[in-house]
């Protein structure tokens, strides 16, 4: 018997349309779960990011203790001559940059009596409260 190579070679031409559809979703799904694992560590280094600025404005407020023998009452007194620091001042930060969280938003000092403080970053959302990396960072000194 002879076998017949034109109806043989329309079924070796290449894949169906369903075969690429499943490689297709298959390639949806992984990418989706890239993704997801990708964000997820790009807002944790976020959070970890504000947790080391938070850590040099402590050194700022150390700076800003030596200099004035007082504890700022807020990031205002950290990047502007105020009534405790006098009018012809340097200020301590001068880069206004320095006291943003990773997210873009200013970061608070609050003072809490004598030279206690708190730095405080709202998290990624901006908002005070929240769970997660929506949830604020506080750090208290000294």
């Amino acid at each position: 018997m002879k076998k017949d190579k034109k109806n043989n070679s329309i079924y070796e031409r290449g894949f169906t349309l369903i075969e690429i559809i499943v490689v297709i979703v298959i390639l949806g799904i992984l990418s989706a779960t890239l993704v997801t694992k990708v964000f997820s560590n790009s807002e944790k280094v976020r959070v970890d990011m504000t947790k080391a600025n938070i850590e040099q404005i402590k050194g700022y407020i150390v700076e800003f203790n030596l200099r004035y023998n007082k504890t700022p009452r807020s990031m205002q007194d950290l990047i502007s001559c105020t009534d405790i620091t006098g009018s012809g001042c340097v200020p301590i930060i001068l880069n206004k940059k320095e006291i943003l969280d990773s997210w873009g938003t200013e970061m608070r000092l609050e003072a809490r009596g004598g030279r206690r403080y708190a730095i405080i970053s709202l998290g990624a959302d901006g908002e005070a409260g929240g769970e997660g990396i929506d949830a604020d960072i506080v750090v208290e000194g000294p």
